[in-house]
Order: structure tokens, then sequence, then C-alpha cells
């Protein structure tokens, strides 16, 4: 059988009726990976994938309000104990279990979900630290998407430039942050999700390493891939919460655990990434970048990982591994997904095992250059997004989605962490990435940034 009779096969299967354009789509986008990932290595810094597989559906948006909330909780839910969280007001993705609430991902799939028996450690974590739950935020139906458009719970309005996408997928903790309705939300970022909502809105966005933090509790989209992370208004109180979870040592009484008075270091910029962003984030990076090096940073450039090698990899574990967690879930209500997550799981279903093996094998190799790169330098910035957020009514065209994902899914595949800062002054909202070795060198970095980007009074 080839891969076309196994795509009409899987078709039937699902009941799902598809026109001939979109399955030799679909089809095309899975030989393409294959062919890069059975073929040498080499990576194209400017490559810009287009395929209606990877497309947003804009189908019913608007239908639910633009709130970046599925729920809130009023009054707010109290702390369960106190510590250096007391006040903050918390944000949690609708993929993380709430005690007495309904998970329900985004998603018409769990429109009749149970109450959750009890909080995901890491939501009872910040809790006892003393963090107030305020609600539940949108995201891309099952965190399979990167635009944040969602037809079933409504599409989070962007605070930070209305009228275009929030970023996906955890985009109602990133806009509930941007709006000042909450100090710190929960997200999760299995290709970007924390950091591409996080420059759309314009707020701090965290990954930390590979199972830093606990994900019991969380729905899962591709496990290998999957990180637990959080949006929140300033890097002081992003680590904070890096601090209650054990992801970093606590601040230290002189400020250097956070960057105070340690003297400037030397990072490597990710040049290509530059140059493949749209000139007025390449401009906005640029300026960032000329004042950390003002600030005594030495910059240097470096050849980090990224293009069509990168694109092939995150992708072929990606929609494998989500396609097998949803294997019994898609068979039995196909038609309650959103069109374009459907698009992506039966997609997913596509890639034979020589495939994926052949992806976790690229996957290693990467994270290897990465960490000898990271040798030579503190930390890697470039540009979080290629591209602004684009508007509502651009976000089918399925080039958008490649561009959003452009710089942001490396880090997912080394495991490495990665923070997005957002860079003030600019009619559009640009986030700065860091990529470091450690969590606390990539907070070292965060905060320094921001002193420099957006000094305090």
């Amino acid at each position: 059988m080839n891969i076309t009779e196994q795509l009409q096969a899987e078709l039937r299967s699902l009941g799902v009726e598809v026109d001939a354009e979109l399955q030799a789509a679909w089809v095309g986008m899975v030989e393409r990976v294959g062919a890069e990932l059975a073929g040498p290595v080499a990576a194209s810094p400017g490559f810009r994938p287009a395929s209606p597989a990877g497309s947003a559906s804009g189908a019913g948006v608007g239908r639910a309000d633009d709130s970046a909330w599925t729920w809130r909780a009023e009054p707010p839910l109290p702390p369960t104990g106190h510590g250096v969280l007391d006040g903050v007001r918390l944000g949690v993705k609708d993929l993380l279990a709430v005690a007495g609430r309904p998970l329900g991902a985004g998603s018409a799939v769990f429109g009749a979900a149970g109450p959750e028996q009890a909080d995901a450690p890491v939501v009872a974590a910040l809790r006892a630290a003393g963090a107030v739950l305020v609600g539940t935020t949108k995201l891309h139906e099952f965190a399979f998407g990167v635009t944040g458009i969602n037809a079933w719970d409504g599409t989070a309005a962007n605070p930070a430039a209305p009228g275009c996408v929030p970023g996906g997928s955890s985009s109602g903790s990133a806009a509930a942050v941007a709006a000042g309705e909450a100090d710190v939300a929960l997200g999760t970022d299995t290709g970007g999700s924390c950091r591409i909502p996080a420059a759309c809105c314009a707020v701090v966005g965290v990954k930390p390493r590979y199972r830093a933090v606990d994900v019991a509790g969380v729905f899962p989209l591709a496990p290998s891939l999957d990180h637990v992370g959080w949006l929140a208004v300033d890097v002081v109180t992003a680590r904070r919460v890096a601090e209650v979870l054990g992801v970093v040592p606590p601040h230290a009484a002189d400020g250097a655990a956070s960057g105070g008075g340690r003297p400037a270091g030397r990072l490597g910029v990710h040049r290509a990434a530059v140059a493949a962003a749209d000139d007025d984030v390449a401009a906005a990076f640029t300026r960032a970048a000329e004042a950390l090096g003002r600030a005594g940073w030495d910059l240097v450039d470096v050849d980090w990982p990224g293009g069509e090698e990168t694109f092939a990899v995150s992708t072929a574990i990606m929609f494998t591994e989500a396609a097998f967690v949803h294997r019994d879930l898609l068979a039995q209500a196909a038609s309650r997904y959103g069109a374009d997550v459907r698009a992506r799981l039966v997609q997913g279903r596509l890639y034979d095992l020589a495939t994926y093996l052949q992806a976790r094998q690229r996957q290693e190799a990467l994270r290897a250059r990465c960490l000898h790169l990271l040798a030579g330098v503190d930390a890697v910035v470039g540009p979080t997004l290629a591209i602004a957020p684009p508007p509502v009514d651009r976000a089918a065209d399925p080039a958008v989605a490649a561009r959003l994902v452009a710089n942001t899914r490396l880090a997912n595949l080394t495991g490495l962490p990665a923070i997005s800062v957002p860079v003030p002054g600019h009619e559009i909202p640009v986030g700065l990435q860091i990529e470091a070795a450690s969590d606390d060198m990539a907070f070292r970095v965060a905060a320094a940034a921001e002193a420099v980007l957006r000094p305090r009074p």
C-alpha cells in the first residue's frame, strides 16, 4: 500500500471527507519530511514550508467570547499555603487539571468532561506558595496549533496587537497576563506554545528544561517534546515561579541569582534567524542586540541550527506522537475535532516507524550540536518570531504557522531552556528569545536583557 492509498484508508476509517487537492498536500508534506530525514544533514535558515496540513482553520471564529478565560473563579480561589507567591494572581491553561473543574482542552471532544479530582502537581505547588487562582485560560485546541484560533471556546483577543492572533497554543494565558488579569499563567510548550504567544502579546514566556516541571495532570500532545511552562508580567515574577517549582535556586541576597551584579558575558547571535525575519522584526531585534552590546555583552554570530532540518525533525516526532495520543479519541469522535487539528492528526498517522526513528536520531544530534555551541557562549539570542503577530483574518494562510514556529521548535527538540522577553518601544510586539544550557543561565540573561530593554524607574 503506497502512501496515498494509506491516507485514503485512514480517512475512510475516520469517516472524513477530504478533497483530492488537500489529500495531495498531506501526502506531499509527509514525503518531504521523510525525504529530508532520509537525506544528508543540511539546514536552510530561510525555509518557509506551506501546506494546508499545517494551516489554522478560521471557521467559526467569534462564535464565543474573545476573553482570555474558559472559566473565571468568582471570587478567586484562595491559596492553600503561603510563600513567595503571596498575592500573585494565577491563570491555568485549560490543559492542566484544576480540582473541581472539567479539563476542556479547548475542544468539543471534551465538551462533556467531568470535574477533575485534584490539581495538577504544578498547580498545587503554586497555590501552596501563595498564588491566588483566578481561572482557566483558553488555548488552541488540544495545544496543537500556534495561532490560538479556537472556534469552540472562542479566540482570546490580543491586548498588545488588537485584531491580531494571540499566538498559540497557550493563547489565553498570554492574553490574560497582557491584559493585566493575571500576573502569571501556566501553559504548555511542545513547539513554542509559551514563547510564541508571549512574543505576540508582549509578555515573558518561559519553557524550562525538559521535565524540569512535573507533567502529571496535564493532557499530553507529544510526550517527548512536551514541557510545562508559564507566562508572566516580568522576568522577576517568572523567576519566582521557577524557584517555587525547583527549576532554579532561590534568589541570592546580592541579586546574583537573577543576573544583578553579575558582569556581562558572551552571547551568541542566531544571525540566520535575523536574516530570515521580516524587516521590522529584524530591525527591532538588532536595536535590542545593540543595546545589550552597549551594556557590556560580547556578541558573536553562531551557526545555530534551524531551517528545514529542524522543521522536519520536529514535525515527524510531534505529529506521530500526537496521532498516537489521540488514536482512540480520533477514531471515536473525528467529527468533533476542529478541521485544522484533525488534519494534523491524520497527517501524523501517515509517518512510518523508520521516519520517526530517523527523526529521534536527528533530535539527539541537534542537542549535541547545540550543547557544543553553548560551551563557547553564555546563551544564544535571536528573534522569538520571524514575523509580527498576523491579523486573525490572515491566520488561515498555511505559511503563517510555519513562520511562527521557525525559531521556537529547536528548544523542544534539544530539551534546553528557552525564554522570550518582550522588546518594547515598537509598533509591533517583538520578542527576544534566549536559549541556554541551564535554566539558571537562561534566567540570568533574561533578567539582564529586561534590565537593558525595559529599565525600571
